[in-house]
Parts: C-alpha cells; sequence; structure tokens
C-alpha cells in the first residue's frame, strides 16, 4: 500500500504520541488498505493500546501474540528473563528426575521426559500472554544450540531503535495524553506507566541474543536448529523437543491469557494451565522446580487511578492491582513458592524498588534466601529467593 505516512504522523503527534513516526510505520505495515489504516488510526488516537492494535508485542526479541484486553509484556521485564537465564546457565540447573508422562490440561496427555541428562523445569505464574517463558525457552535454546537464528520466514516490520531507560517502577500521574509505546528518539523521553511501562515493538534486545519468531503460533517446535552445547548442559542431546533444554509450564488466570499464551509457547512445548496462581499446576511439579517466575500485579490499589488510560482501561485490572500495599499476590506467590522449588530451586518476582526490601522479608519469612537485583538500563528491580540446598547434578544415564 503506497500511502504517505505525513497525515498518519500528523494525526497520532496531535493525539500525544511521543513516537508518532514509529507507531506510523508499524500501522502502516499493518493495515491492509487505506479504511483499514484509518480504522486503526482512529483506534490509536482514541487510545487503544498500539500493541492490541497491531496484535504483538516485542519482548526479549520475539514478537509476543496479544489480543485485545490481555496485559501487554513490559520492556522492563526482561530483567526477569536475563535472571532466570542466568541461573539456569549453571551447570548445576538440574532439578531431580521427571515422571514419565504428564497430563496438559489444555490437551491430552504428552511426553514430558526425556531419557538420558534430565531438564530444568521451568514455571511462569501470572504468565499473561507467555512473554516471560517464551524469551526464557528461546534465549536457552539459542544458547544450547549456538544458534543466533531460527529457521523460517523473518517476522516483517520497519526495525525501530530500543527503547530509552524508564523510570523507577513507581506509581505515578498519568501522562497526559495516550500513554505511547514506541522507540525512542533522540531527546525524547518514554511516558511512564504506574507499575511497567508498555513493551515497545520493534528490534531485538541485544543482550538477549534470541532468535525471533515468525508471526505468533506460525513457528512450530521442528524449526530448532541442532548445534553446539554451552557449559552446563549435557549437549544438543539433552534438550526436549523443538531442542528447547527446559521444560516450561505457565498459568494464568485471563481466559484471553491463557489462548495467547498457548499459541506464544507452543514453539517450545509449553504446557499452560488456567487457574489462580499455582492451583492449576499439576502435582508432580511439586519439588522440583529449577526457576518459579512471576510477573505479579504490584501497583498499589489506590494507585490504580492514577495509570494511563491505555493501562488503565485496556488491560484486566486483575494484572495490575497489587492490593493495598501492591505485594498481596507476591505475598502469596511467597508463600507457595518453597513447596515447588526444588533444593536450589530459585523464586524470582518483579517489583517496584520502594517494594522490594519488605518482599525480600517476605521470601526470609518463607525460608528462602532473598537478594534484591536492581537494573537501571531497564528501570527493573527483581527480588530473587533460592530454596537452601543445591540442585542435584545432571543425570548421567
Amino acid at each position: 500500500m503506497n500511502v504517505d505516512a505525513g497525515p498518519v504522523v500528523a494525526r497520532l503527534r496531535a493525539a500525544g504520541c511521543v513516537f508518532a513516526e514509529d507507531e506510523a510505520a508499524l500501522l502502516l505495515e499493518a493495515a491492509a488498505d487505506e479504511a483499514a489504516l484509518d480504522s486503526l488510526v482512529a483506534r490509536r488516537v482514541e487510545g487503544l493500546p498500539l500493541e492490541h492494535l497491531l496484535g504483538w508485542a516485542e519482548f526479549g526479541g520475539l514478537r509476543i501474540d496479544v489480543a485485545p484486553g490481555v496485559f501487554v509484556p513490559r520492556r522492563r521485564t526482561e530483567a526477569l528473563v536475563h535472571e532466570a537465564v542466568a541461573l539456569l546457565g549453571s551447570p548445576t540447573a538440574s532439578p531431580p528426575s521427571l515422571p514419565p508422562a504428564m497430563p496438559d490440561r489444555s490437551g491430552p496427555a504428552v511426553r514430558v521426559g526425556t531419557p538420558g541428562p534430565r531438564m530444568p523445569i521451568v514455571v511462569d505464574l501470572c504468565c499473561g500472554a507467555g512473554a516471560i517463558g517464551a524469551a526464557v525457552a528461546s534465549t536457552l535454546r539459542s544458547l544450547h544450540t549456538g544458534s543466533s537464528s531460527t529457521p523460517g520466514p523473518s517476522t516483517p516490520g520497519p526495525s525501530t531503535p530500543g527503547p530509552s531507560t524508564p523510570g523507577p517502577s513507581t506509581p505515578g500521574p498519568a501522562t497526559p495524553g495516550p500513554a505511547v509505546p514506541g522507540a525512542a528518539v533522540p531527546g525524547a523521553a518514554v511516558p511512564e506507566l504506574a507499575g511497567p511501562e508498555p513493551a515497545v515493538p520493534g528490534a531485538a534486545v541485544p543482550e538477549l541474543a534470541v532468535p525471533e519468531l515468525a508471526a505468533p503460533g506460525s513457528v512450530g517446535p521442528e524449526s530448532a536448529v541442532p548445534g553446539a552445547a554451552v557449559s552446563g548442559w549435557a549437549g544438543p542431546e539433552s534438550a526436549g523437543p523443538g531442542g528447547v533444554p527446559i521444560e516450561l509450564h505457565a498459568a494464568e488466570i485471563d481466559p484471553a491469557a491463557v489462548a495467547c499464551a498457548r499459541r506464544n509457547l507452543a514453539p517450545f512445548r509449553g504446557h499452560v494451565y488456567e487457574g489462580d496462581l499455582d492451583a492449576p499446576l499439576p502435582a508432580e511439579l511439586r519439588g522440583r522446580v529449577s526457576v518459579l517466575v512471576a510477573n505479579v500485579p504490584y501497583v498499589p490499589t489506590d494507585a490504580i487511578a492514577t495509570m494511563p488510560p491505555e493501562a488503565r482501561d485496556h488491560e484486566p485490572r486483575v494484572a495490575l492491582d497489587g492490593g493495598a500495599d501492591g505485594l498481596d499476590v507476591a505475598r502469596r506467590v511467597a508463600a507457595a513458592a518453597p513447596g515447588w522449588l526444588a533444593p536450589g530451586g530459585s523464586l524470582l518476582i518483579e517489583t517496584g524498588r520502594e517494594q522490594s526490601a519488605v518482599l525480600a522479608g517476605v521470601f526470609t519469612a518463607h525460608g528462602l534466601r532473598a537478594r534484591v537485583v536492581e537494573d537501571d538500563d531497564l528501570g527493573s528491580t527483581v527480588v530473587i529467593g533460592t530454596r537452601p540446598g543445591p540442585l542435584p547434578p545432571p543425570h548421567s544415564g
């Protein structure tokens, strides 16, 4: 479609979109014709999240399928991916033995164990669209196979600069006009949501060096590339189906998000369960999880009203509201986690910087060794709690 982007940029800029040029390019790419483009621009001007209009959000170098009304993954949450990968990259990151089979509650029983070296088990609670699990699996597959790309069609779309560094994740007043996800431009400040900022469609995050998916759901596990192993893994033969060297499970309470997560995690043979926190997880996972990651809601209830309407009006309340001090859901996860973690396994929760000391104390009260990690580049704070005792070494036969 040969359309002058100028008028589109002008409409977006007049509506308060800071990154109007980048958004215009993405909307032009997404529109089938001029009528569709006009509709997309009109809805964006009304304040609908860009990701909901496009049908995807960029996260960890992947295009994550995001349906209207589903929580949009934030770039700062990539810090959880970094920390999970660092833990799973350890030579001792292998849990106890796997059962021969486990039912996937989205369908028939599936084989989850493979003979020989055992794979670490990763659980993503409050998984939303499955962005964290997908990015962790994709990153580890890239490291495991020595591959920086995945066969298949590349993701279409204009390349955009990475986002500028967001501010601290503290609830604050809404930014005038629509809160705008987009790539940074020199001299421009990214408007900050109360809590995590919107995800930014665009180029892959360099430090993750992960393969990029095609349109959500179009790349299957058969597209994994065999290759050399890295330290900590027993070799390509230790990977699961699709070359993914972890066993991935995710749980989410929002049915629309569950549907997205099942599409996003299909290339990694992920098992997605619908229900409240850990309630739907298979009991067979108890005491065997290497990494339990949770992007829980942590915006205090009274601060929800100050969030930009883009988040407040178009994302599920259950994905934003963390209770009076923002830590209600985090406390529940911290209380449940020790029963799921293997000795030496870790719980990772994103939170606000001002909440981290309290949450670390909650971890300690539940018998976890707590530490706080701050990523100034992403404006992110992660609390990590480790169950005492080393993870068992990989099984040798």
